[in-house]
């Protein structure tokens, strides 16, 4: 369990973000998960929004995005 939630990223076809949390928080809900701090998880999160290029939909919900969008905040989460 624990090297799947560290070491193992699962992007679902369906991509499984949580609708009521914003694709920031969607991306840090692992970290959070695993203990991280609310402060350093956003940051990584951001972070890894910014790879995919979706730092500009950070804020938003998942059924304010595309399906292509929610896949690229799929990615960044895993």
């Amino acid at each position: 369990s624990v090297l799947r939630r560290t070491r193992i990223g699962f992007i679902f076809q369906f991509f499984n973000l949580l609708p009521t949390l914003s694709a920031e928080e969607n991306v840090a809900l692992p970290l959070l998960l695993g203990g991280v701090g609310r402060g350093t998880a956003l940051e990584a999160a951001r972070r890894s929004l910014d790879r995919v290029h979706m730092t500009h939909r950070a804020e938003h919900y998942p059924d304010e995005m595309s399906g292509g969008e929610m896949q690229r905040v799929a990615v960044a989460r895993a």
